[in-house]
């Protein structure tokens, strides 16, 4: 909620804000106060190649082998659409929450190997509307799975931990299955990232919007993670 300039503030006392690329002087991608999910909410369009880049300032997230991760997503169209990807330039691990033709997906897998383990949510979400998706994991890599509230599909995947050392985050970009990148194309709200595994309560409590401004996108990471 920000709404101008091109630094993405990160809500929380930890400062690991991000820098948003493509977005000219600032001016462009952030929308007003009521249209997001939540409050306000930043726009990515796919021709401008916009993502936020938050570097290697989010290295706690290495030591998550279990965890949530929360978003609000609005898009249409199809192709592959990146939410976030988590990678390592070292060994090329990554970890991709993506739109693959509609269908969310969070994979692990390594940069130019098409194999990949990964879980996908049953329900197309390139509707245009917003959509509250929500994952978490637990250390043996069972992986839940929840749509506006609701738990919809069970899985395994690892989680964050599985990138290992220097890792680097960017939201709206990621590598693409051919090797180029790939850009989300429209609104994105929320994006949260717990080191606890949030029971269906929570997670629900999560996907209802609550009353008055919230600061979107966020990471919230608690001490212990940094």
């Amino acid at each position: 909620d920000d709404g101008a300039g091109t630094t993405l503030l990160d809500s929380t006392e930890w400062n690991q804000d991000g820098r948003l690329l493509g977005y000219g002087d600032g001016a462009q991608g952030w929308l007003e106060e009521g249209a997001g999910a939540v409050a306000g909410a930043l726009s990515f369009d796919p021709a401008s190649m916009q993502y936020v880049d938050l570097g290697r300032r989010v290295h706690g997230l290495v030591s998550l082998d279990a965890g949530t991760l929360a978003v609000w997503l609005r898009s249409s169209g199809n192709g592959e659409r990146p939410i976030f990807q988590f990678t390592s330039p070292r060994s090329g691990d990554v970890m991709r929450w993506i739109l693959r033709d509609g269908f969310l997906h969070f994979e692990n897998g390594r940069i130019g190997v098409n194999e990949s383990t990964a879980v996908r949510w049953p329900v197309p979400l390139n509707d245009n509307q917003w959509h509250h998706a929500a994952l978490t994991c637990d250390r043996s890599g069972v992986a839940t799975l929840y749509l506006d509230g609701e738990l919809v599909s069970y899985g395994r995947v690892p989680f964050l931990s599985a990138v290992g050392a220097g890792g680097q985050l960017q939201i709206g970009s990621a590598t693409g299955s051919i090797g180029a990148p790939v850009y989300f194309s429209g609104a994105l709200d929320d994006l949260r990232i717990y080191p606890e595994v949030l029971d269906s309560h929570e997670v629900a409590r999560l996907s209802t919007p609550p009353t008055g401004a919230t600061p979107a996108p966020r990471i919230v990471l608690p001490a212990a993670s940094i």
